[in-house]
């Protein structure tokens, strides 16, 4: 009886996986191989592989590794400081929240990687040599660019990002339920907010001696990525580059973005992601119809839309704000600018950001979404508690001190418990049909 059982949960869970198709992009639809329209609509997965520091409520350490270095000055080894943070990526995403996600209606997941995690042990460890001295930092970069000249780095099949990419797609399959690989923490850190890309120091990924390098090791990156997941139908697509910040460098972004999406493209069809600069919102010199010119289609643009933190405080900022919209044609901030964005340059859009604000206002924005049929991800499907209670989220865990080895230690076992709180007006405001 249970051998049947087995047999037959796989023989479904092929039928599931035939019935997903790589989706492509017809004009400013994402569709899939029968030509059928397609809006993913899901989480983001933040604060799993990348810990953004005020997600649990750090106010003093501006990055990920930065936080490990505050952890061993208060009394950890470094070894006990990896591998509190191994488990906490075995636990904070598991199954279950997968499983809970896809009995929600929801149909994606955007999944934030860190470059560091498809490293080899050793280079990684050379990495955690800036942890405990940040003057170790020129090291690991010069030691970065000898393994990409050598050709040893993303090389490690069974390195644990890729790993952890697998595991993704067996949890998603059952469920048909797509992925976006969003690389969230390039090497270097995508520009000067280290909380969001954990880099050593800001804007060295723009400028600087190292600037290349940093640039073509996260083309690397992608090539590696494309080849092992080409015939993948799971992915929904590729999100080259979390928020690249600053206006000023958008020439070097439309370039890297050129060489990437052309190495990208000479073995694989997926589509691919443009953020913008300004935080993935601005598009000037970076419109598709530059990429079309050099062969390459297969593009979504990015809006991560946090407009609820700008709101306009009096009349003539409201009239400012909707001068903007009329006449700046590049700069895409919400669905009003995304609608204009889509219907004249013939792209879909795909949000690939929005939250942070009360249940009623996500309410208002997941409605107009679906009414535009707008793809969209809320950020994020899971937090840390503030003062008992997570406003921003769908589910959290307990506060806790990271700093301590007791706080570790009740965070890890409250997470292998499941003890997580779920916020129903959260979730009711992107579920419940208006």
């Amino acid at each position: 009886m249970h051998r049947f059982t087995f047999l037959v949960l796989l023989v479904l869970a092929f039928q599931t996986a035939r019935t997903q198709s790589l989706l492509s992009a017809d004009g400013d639809r994402i569709v899939d191989q029968k030509g059928n329209e397609i809006q993913l609509r899901g989480m983001n997965l933040g604060a799993w592989f990348l810990i953004e520091p005020y997600m649990i409520s750090e106010g003093e350490a501006r990055s990920q590794w930065q936080i490990k270095r505050k952890m061993i000055a208060k009394g950890a080894t470094l070894e006990e400081v990896e591998n509190f943070f191994e488990a906490w990526r075995d636990l904070f995403i598991q199954q279950a929240d997968i499983d809970h996600i896809a009995s929600l209606g929801f149909n994606s997941v955007r999944f934030p990687l860190h470059f560091e995690l498809f490293l080899s042990p050793h280079q990684r460890e050379v990495r955690n040599r800036i942890i405990l001295d940040s003057t170790k930092a020129g090291a690991f970069i010069d030691s970065l660019e000898k393994w990409q000249k050598e050709g040893q780095l993303f090389t490690d099949g069974n390195a644990e990002g890729f790993r952890r990419i697998d595991t993704m797609m067996a949890w998603c399959r059952p469920h048909g339920i797509y992925i976006t690989l969003d690389l969230h923490a390039a090497p270097g850190g995508q520009g000067n907010q280290l909380a969001i890309n954990d880099g050593i120091s800001p804007d060295q990924y723009w400028k600087g001696k190292h600037a290349h390098t940093f640039q073509s090791i996260t083309t690397l990156f992608w090539e590696k990525i494309s080849r092992r997941y080409k015939s993948e139908s799971l992915i929904a697509m590729y999100d080259m580059l979390n928020e690249p910040n600053h206006v000023i460098y958008i020439p070097k972004l439309r370039r890297f973005y050129l060489r990437t999406l052309q190495s990208i493209r000479s073995t694989d069809s997926h589509l691919a992601l443009i953020e913008g600069g300004l935080w993935g919102s601005t598009y000037l010199w970076m419109r598709p119809r530059f990429f079309r010119n050099k062969n390459i289609n297969g593009l979504v643009y990015n809006l991560h839309d946090y407009s609820g933190w700008r709101q306009p405080k009096n009349k003539r900022e409201a009239s400012l704000l909707r001068t903007r919209y009329r006449v700046v044609p590049f700069i895409l901030t919400d669905e009003i600018t995304a609608m204009r964005y889509r219907k004249k340059n013939n792209v879909p859009i795909y949000v690939g950001e929005f939250g942070e604000m009360g249940y009623d206002w996500i309410g208002k924005k997941v409605k107009l979404f679906d009414n535009l049929k707008l793809s969209w991800s809320f950020w994020s499907y899971k937090k840390m508690d503030y003062n008992g209670k997570c406003e921003s989220c769908c589910s959290s865990i307990d506060q806790i001190d990271l700093y301590s080895s007791f706080g570790r230690e009740k965070c890890i076992a409250d997470l292998k418990q499941r003890k997580i709180k779920f916020y129903p007006e959260m979730i009711n405001a992107m579920t419940t049909k208006k």
